[in-house]
């Protein structure tokens, strides 16, 4: 069931048992209010006003008043340099709706009853685990230690068997390790001396390139001497 109010020329959706806000009314917390502006009714079935319902009326209890959250406005005119920061905080009143009435008919949701039943159902959750977990405690532990000494027999007979099988499988594989290891030793023997001839090799190639671009270079020294001679020799002659 709902019904739509009015306080302070704004209307409310209000439900028997649930809070709403609404402008600050001159009414201290925890005291009784009664609204009867109310508009609609809606039930098994609709009941609207004629702009109101005769006789229909809300019981709430004022809960506690506070502010609204804050409202800033800018204002400022362009090319004029005008520019205005301002803000407000709506004071509001927390009702709580208690019963809801119209046409002799009552719908009440005690909150304070709703709000009992949980906290007893979580009390008594709460007396109940520890009996259960204090009586579950020494069976399983008993169980634990019933079941633990069998097992570390089966583990002192085991561990025979496990060495016997770890030695026998240990002998194939540190052969196998012995000779890996020395095809690593003959691979690292070859490989310096595959580097020496290489380098060897290397070497004569480089002395070569070396004498041919000398070489070179005292040809083009001497082509242009040559040139430089001739040169001076034809400028003596026209001069």
């Amino acid at each position: 069931m709902y019904a739509l109010v009015r306080s302070d020329g704004r209307q409310h959706r209000v439900e028997p048992g649930k809070t709403f806000k609404v402008d600050k009314l001159a009414a201290e917390p925890d005291s009784s209010l009664v609204l009867d502006e109310v508009l609609l009714v809606s039930d098994d079935d609709v009941t609207l006003g004629a702009p109101l319902i005769d006789g229909a009326r809300i019981a709430c209890t004022v809960v506690r008043h506070e502010r609204g959250p804050k409202v800033r406005v800018f204002r400022f005119k362009a090319k004029k340099g005008y520019r205005k920061r301002s803000g407000q905080r709506r004071d509001l009143t927390v009702l709580h709706v208690d019963e809801v009435s119209v046409g002799g008919k009552t719908v009440a949701k005690a909150g304070a009853e709703a709000a009992a039943k949980p906290k007893a159902k979580a009390k008594s959750k709460a007396a109940a685990k520890p009996k259960t977990k204090a009586a579950a405690k020494p069976k399983a532990r008993a169980k634990s230690k019933a079941a633990a000494k069998p097992k570390a027999k089966s583990k002192v007979a085991a561990k025979p068997k496990a060495k016997a099988k770890s030695k026998a499988a240990a002998k194939p594989k540190a052969k196998a390790k012995s000779k890996a290891a020395v095809k690593s030793k003959a691979k690292a023997a070859a490989k310096p001396k595959a580097r020496a001839k290489s380098k060897a090799a290397a070497k004569p190639k480089a002395e070569s390139k070396a004498k041919a671009s000398a070489k070179a270079k005292s040809k083009a020294k001497s082509k242009s001497k040559a040139a430089a001679k001739a040169k001076s020799k034809s400028s003596r002659k026209q001069g």
